[in-house]
C-alpha cells in the first residue's frame, strides 16, 4: 500500500518562535522532508490552537491528527500530532519536553544538523521555561524603548502586521533563520563554547548575516540584488518591532486608563510553619498583546505626572466579551486554575465530582461531559504554568466564560491567598 505524502504544514494561529522555527527545518532542507515524506514544496495551513475543530478540516472524512497525518499533514507544535507536546502526559503537573525537542528526537538533529542544536536548545528553553532568546541589551535610545530588539518580538510583531497572512510571518521567520545560519558558518572554525548562540538572535546581529543569507537565495554573483533583499529585510524587521513597541504604548494606555491593583497575601507552607508573601494583583481590560508586560514593569518612577504605583506579580487581563489571561512572572497558578476552572465547568452544567477538581491543576486541554451529555472544555493552562485563560494569541477561537469579570477577580484572589 502507498503511503500519502505529506503535503502540509500545519501550524497555529500567530505562530512563535518556535513553530516558525521548525517549519524553517522543514522548508528548506530536503534530508528532513525525505526522512518525513514531505513534498519539496509544502503547503501552509494555519489552525487555532486546542482540540482539533470539524469546521477548519472541511472535506477530511475523520477530524484526529493521527487519521490527519495519515491523510499528509504535518503538525507542528499544534493538533496533538507527533510533533506537539500539550497535552502529553509528561508535561501535564510540569515541562519536560517542547514540540522542537519532539522534532530533535523523530528527525535526528543532534546527527543531522549538529552545528544548529545550539539554537534548538535557546528556542526549546524558551518555549518551556520562558528563557530570554537574546542576552538583555539596553533599548532605551532606540525607535523601541520598550521592546528588546530580537528575532522573539520581531515574529511577535509580525504576527500584528500580517494577522491576516500568516505565510507572510514564517517566510520572514524563515529568512532570519537563514542569516542566523549564515552567522553560525562564520564561527565554524571556533570552538563551540566560544560562540555566543544568544546573541545570533539579536537585531544588530542579523543584520549582518543578512547579505551573506541572501547571496545564498539570489546567488553568490548577484550582490547587488542581495544588498537591496537585505536592506528589504531588514526594513521588516524593524516595522515588527515598532508594531510591538506600539502595543507597549496601547497598553500603557489602558493601564492608566482603568487598571486596578490590590494587594494578596499568598500563604506558603513551609518547614517552619506558614509564610505569607504579599503579591500585588493587577486587574483592567485591555486588547494590548503586551498589557501584562506593561503592568509587571509598573511606574517606575520615570513619569512625574502619575502616581507611583507596584509593579503587578499577577495580571489579570480582561479583553471582552468573556475572554481573561491570568499572567505572572514566577508563581505557580495550578490554584487559580483549580477554582476558576471549577466555577466555569460548574456555571456551564458540569457537576464536577471529587475525581474531577482533583484533575484541575493539570496543565493542557481538560474535558469534561455535562449534565446534558454535552463535552465542555476546560478553560486552558499552559504548560508552564504561569499562564492561564481563554484568550490566547494562538487560539482566538477558544470559548468564551460565562464568569463575570468581578467573580473571576475575587476567585483569583481566595485562590491566591488558600493553604
Amino acid at each position: 500500500m502507498t503511503k500519502t505524502p505529506k503535503h502540509t504544514l500545519v501550524l497555529h494561529i500567530n505562530p512563535d518562535l518556535e513553530a516558525c522555527f521548525m517549519a524553517h527545518l522543514l522548508l528548506t532542507r530536503e534530508e528532513l522532508r525525505d526522512a518525513l515524506g514531505v513534498v519539496d514544496v509544502p503547503s501552509l495551513k494555519f489552525i487555532p490552537g486546542g482540540p482539533l475543530r470539524p469546521e477548519d478540516w472541511q472535506g477530511e472524512k475523520e477530524v484526529e491528527s493521527k487519521a490527519l497525518e495519515a491523510a499528509g499533514y504535518v503538525f507542528l507544535d499544534c493538533g496533538g500530532g507527533l510533533f506537539d507536546q500539550h497535552g502529553r502526559p509528561e508535561n501535564l503537573m510540569r515541562n519536560s519536553v517542547s514540540s522542537l525537542d519532539l522534532m530533535a528526537h523523530v528527525l535526528e538533529l543532534e546527527a543531522r544538523l549538529p552545528h544548529l542544536m545550539p539554537i534548538v536548545q535557546i528556542i526549546s528553553d524558551n518555549d518551556l521555561y520562558g528563557e530570554d532568546v537574546a542576552p538583555s541589551h539596553s533599548v532605551r535610545k532606540t525607535t523601541t524603548p520598550h521592546t528588546p530588539r530580537h528575532l522573539r518580538d520581531m515574529i511577535l510583531g509580525w504576527n500584528i502586521l500580517h494577522a491576516d497572512d500568516p505565510e507572510i510571518t514564517v517566510a520572514l521567520a524563515s529568512n532570519a533563520f537563514g542569516c542566523i545560519e549564515r552567522c553560525i558558518d562564520a564561527t565554524i572554525e571556533k570552538p563551540r563554547d566560544e560562540v555566543k548562540h544568544k546573541d545570533f538572535f539579536l537585531f544588530s546581529v542579523l543584520q549582518n548575516g543578512a547579505v551573506s543569507h541572501f547571496k545564498t537565495q539570489v546567488g553568490l554573483d548577484a550582490e547587488d540584488e542581495a544588498l537591496r533583499a537585505a536592506e528589504w529585510f531588514v526594513n521588516e524587521c524593524e516595522s515588527g518591532l515598532l508594531a510591538l513597541e506600539q502595543e507597549w504604548m496601547a497598553g500603557e494606555k489602558d493601564y492608566w486608563s482603568g487598571t486596578k491593583l490590590r494587594t494578596v497575601q499568598v500563604a506558603k507552607k513551609t518547614a517552619d510553619g506558614v509564610a505569607f508573601q504579599t503579591v500585588t494583583l493587577a486587574h483592567g481590560r485591555s486588547k494590548s498583546t503586551r498589557y501584562g508586560a506593561v503592568t509587571r514593569y509598573g511606574n517606575a518612577g520615570d513619569n512625574s505626572e502619575k502616581p507611583r504605583r507596584n509593579k503587578a506579580d499577577v495580571t489579570i487581563q480582561f479583553s471582552g466579551d468573556g475572554k481573561f489571561i491570568i499572567s505572572t512572572k514566577g508563581i505557580v497558578l495550578d490554584r487559580v486554575a483549580q477554582v476558576i476552572r471549577e466555577a466555569d465547568l460548574r456555571r456551564r452544567g458540569v457537576n464536577v465530582t471529587k475525581e474531577d477538581r482533583a484533575l484541575l491543576d493539570r496543565s493542557g486541554h481538560l474535558k469534561f461531559t455535562d449534565t446534558k451529555g454535552r463535552e465542555q472544555l476546560a478553560l486552558y493552562f499552559t504548560e508552564y504554568r504561569t499562564a492561564f485563560g481563554n484568550a490566547f494569541r494562538a487560539n482566538p477561537m477558544a470559548e468564551k466564560t460565562p464568569l463575570k469579570e468581578e467573580e473571576i477577580v475575587e476567585l483569583t484572589v481566595k485562590a491566591l491567598s488558600a493553604l
